[in-house]
């Protein structure tokens, strides 16, 4: 009926972020597991429930560079013109032009979890869909809360420096600093990093000392986490030691990001999140994590101690198993809407349809609708502290305030 599908199967793609290079850098980041296993344990158990309305689901792995915009469009070409896949789905890592590729360009169903500027999803739709709340959303509720928070202090001198490239910037310049003035908050320094990503890293040694000239107390970055890391290694070493605030905009709120942040800079930093990250247990245990628990063990009867006899790395393909496996519910379950006469414009009305979406453990909350394409709803407050206490291990956010409504 349509690329990708016959009367038989349905070809559906997974791009998997190879993080090698952040990894060489000190960054621990991506998420952790067997992104293979993962998808094999789901195909199977949609395939074994009678696949999407009589078809089987043939998975499709691709992966790519996650510092590399090039190499993403590249993927995108691979998956959309030449293996010619039904959808694509990706746990993260693929941030860039490149989800326009495939959603807008090749009109190709994409659920991602990295999240782009509003505009973008009214350009592809209904092709385009993310599981975190879209770049606008995210910024103006952040001017928001630190206006109602109490995290910003009355005595703060703002800065803002973020990265000039399509998947930022105009985000930044037509939500974020708006927003912040019409909320009384003046930024005294604006410093906008060029979009080629080496000039970037020369200017921020000069960005650093733009803001403390200027007194700067408080920084927030729209940036990636090797900008940020550098920001504040090149801020300690000048003796500059301003409070930062972040944000779902790069993952900035999971602990896996923060592996080369100096301590003293980053401790006690507050983040505005849509999930559960700074919980004791980073996944919600609800109907969804025991069903998922035991579609993996179908496929691994061992479970996750499959894995090895390490915790870490039994909990990090749980986390995978559980966000990867909610976004594969969540194509499958448009899917199986759109009928047996499948078509990429049907499976996109039906996607519109989902409503609340609760196969999942991540999130605090999460809906689909009718012109609404990135699924988190609620908010929540965490707080990055280097030392082991309440109950939390280092290293690790903690929630300081629970899901809550928006402020929009």
């Amino acid at each position: 009926t349509d690329q990708g599908v016959t009367k038989d199967s349905i070809t559906l793609g997974f791009l998997i972020a190879n993080t090698s290079q952040l990894s060489a850098a000190g960054f621990k980041a991506g998420v952790a597991g067997d992104q293979e296993k993962v998808i094999k344990a789901w195909t199977n158990e949609i395939n074994r429930t009678g696949g999407v309305n009589g078809r089987t689901v043939v998975p499709v792995t691709q992966e790519f560079d996650v510092l590399s915009v090039d190499n993403q469009q590249a993927a995108c070409k691979t998956m959309t013109r030449d293996v010619k896949v039904f959808s694509v789905l990706s746990t993260g890592g693929y941030d860039s032009v490149a989800q326009l590729c495939i959603a807008k360009e090749n009109k190709t169903p994409f659920i991602g979890t990295d999240p782009e500027p509003a505009q973008w999803y009214q350009d592809a739709k209904p092709y385009l869909w993310a599981t975190f709340m879209n770049k606008d959303r995210i910024n103006r509720n952040k001017a928001r809360w630190l206006k109602a928070g109490g995290y910003l202090r009355p005595s703060d001198k703002v800065g803002v420096i973020y990265h000039d490239i399509p998947n930022v910037a105009p985000s930044v310049e037509k939500t974020l600093l708006p927003e912040l003035g019409k909320n009384g908050i003046k930024p005294v320094s604006v410093i906008k990093l060029a979009s080629d990503s080496d000039q970037a890293v020369r200017q921020v040694n000069n960005a650093v000392l733009e803001m403390r000239q200027k007194g700067v107390t408080f920084v927030d970055f729209s940036m990636n986490l090797i900008f940020k890391s550098q920001f504040m290694q090149v801020a300690e070493g000048q003796g500059y030691f301003p409070r930062y605030n972040d944000s779902d905009q790069y993952f900035g709120c999971q602990a896996f990001t923060t592996a080369t942040y100096p301590q003293r800079s980053f401790d006690k930093t507050q983040c505005l999140t849509t999930t559960h990250s700074g919980a004791r247990k980073l996944y919600a245990e609800n109907a969804f994590s025991k069903a998922a628990d035991a579609v993996y063990q179908r496929t691994y009867p061992q479970g996750y101690a499959s894995e090895g006899n390490g915790k870490e790395a039994q909990d990090g393909q749980r986390a995978l198993n559980y966000s990867l496996g909610s976004i594969i519910t969540l194509w499958h379950q448009a899917a199986v809407k759109s009928g047996t006469q499948l078509t990429r414009a049907l499976w996109g009305r039906a996607m519109q349809l989902t409503g609340t979406f609760s196969q999942q453990a991540q999130y605090c909350s999460m809906t689909f609708g009718e012109g609404k394409f990135d699924g988190s709803d609620k908010l929540a407050v965490v707080q990055f502290r280097y030392e082991a206490s309440d109950g939390y291990a280092a290293k690790q956010f903690r929630t300081t305030k629970p899901c809550f409504d928006d402020y929009s």
